[in-house]
Order: C-alpha cells, then structure tokens, then sequence
C-alpha cells in the first residue's frame, strides 16, 4: 500500500513538473528567460516540501502553507489566484494533513481546473467562527473561469478521499466538494483546538 502510494505521488509531482515546464514556456521569450522562471519554481515546490516537514515551535503559518504549495503549482499571484485570511498557527501534523489537501486541490486545478487555463481563477479564503463558543477555521477553495468540467466525475481518486474521508477523521473537519459549472468549490471546517492550532490566550 505504501509503495502504491509512493508511486501515485511520485506521479502527482511529474505531473506538475511537467505543467510548470509547458507555462512557462508558453511565456518564455529566451531559453535563459525559461531556466530562470522554471528554476524559481521548482524551488518553490521544494520549499513546500520543507514547510510541511519542519517541526517549528511556533506553528506553521497558514497563509505560508497556501502560497507556498499554489506557487509550487506555477499560479498566478497577480491575475489568477486571491489568497486571504487572518493569522493562524498550525501545529506541524495538522498542517501536514491540511497542506496535503491544499496539494490536491492544486494538482487537479493544473490538470483540469481553473490553472489548466489563462482565464482561470482561484480565491482561497479562510475565518476564524467563534459564535459557538468554540473557535472553528472556515477555509473555502473556490474556482471560477473553468469552461469545462465534469461535475459528476466517476472516479474518487486519493485527493478526494483524502478531502472528504482522511479530513474529518484526522482533524474531525467537516468538508464539501462541489464540482460546479466554473470550477470546483471546496469547504473545510475543523476546530481550532490546542490538538489543531497555536493560538495566544488573548485571541
């Protein structure tokens, strides 16, 4: 099972390098021009491998964890991609399990989704909801400009089992996954407990 899953991985990140290498060469004016921007982005993925692996005291940043794993996967800061939220500090496995999904995400938005093409976007929004009393992280992924998608895909591959299976039992989340005309839509909830996040006394 392990190997198995080592191969699929293996696969995901081909996958993506070979998409990094098709834009940017789509935008390359000189070979030089495509070495540099190609290089800066396969150093951004290996970025998103080392914050997901550190173990630092201090909680790893959410907004790091997104960027990091949407630059990996050659998006658009300026014209594709809306990323926004309040400060939150994960502990390092919570943030391993999540940034696996934002992974996912990313992946499938290369391969058939909203960075499959120049139009596309994507706007990752995140709330802390304190109106129960117990603070919960409402995290919404949401594409637009998709001109076709399968919204009844026959096949549940690990990304979405992982959304809808792995979430709710590692970080007893509550998740949605919508494949909509214009793109997917993805809703993650879980509780911001000591298990969970990092947070100081007076938040």
């Amino acid at each position: 099972m392990l190997l198995a899953e080592l191969q699929h991985r293996v696969k995901n990140i081909l996958a993506v390098v070979r998409a990094l290498a098709n834009r940017t060469a789509e935008n390359a004016e000189t070979l030089e021009d495509f070495v540099a921007h190609f290089d800066g982005r396969l150093n951004a993925m290996g970025r998103t491998q080392n914050i997901l692996a550190r173990t630092a005291e201090n909680g790893v940043d959410l907004a790091d964890l997104v960027h990091e794993e949407l630059l990996g996967h050659a998006a658009h800061f300026d014209d594709q991609v809306d990323v926004d939220g309040p400060e939150i500090k994960l502990r390092p496995k919570p943030a391993e399990t999540l940034g696996l999904a934002i992974h996912e995400l990313a992946t499938n938005a290369v391969k058939y989704g909203a960075l499959s093409t120049r139009g596309g976007q994507i706007k990752v929004t995140w709330r802390v909801d304190e109106r129960i009393g117990n603070p919960r992280l409402a995290l919404e992924w949401l594409e637009s400009g998709v001109p076709v998608i399968d919204q009844e895909p026959a096949r549940s591959g690990f990304g979405r089992e992982l959304i809808e299976r792995g979430l709710p039992y590692e970080l007893q989340a509550n998740t949605a996954l919508e494949f909509r005309q214009g793109g997917v839509r993805c809703v993650i909830e879980l509780p911001l407990n000591d298990k969970i996040a990092i947070r100081e006394k007076n938040r």
